[in-house]
């Protein structure tokens, strides 16, 4: 069975493509660990879209 694919969004543009389920959990770990520093991410803009 094939893996399925994401690319991950913020504000609507595509910052990562091609992701698996595993890359984007660790790119969303590093988006939250960044926002809880003080980076200016707004979570709710995050978006995942299925290849």
């Amino acid at each position: 069975m094939k893996e399925k694919l994401y690319n991950l969004l913020y504000k609507g543009r595509i910052i990562h493509k091609n992701l698996t389920a595993e890359d984007c959990g660790e790119i969303l770990q590093d988006l939250s660990e960044q926002f809880y520093e003080g980076e200016d991410i707004d979570p709710e803009l995050i978006e995942l879209e299925e290849v």
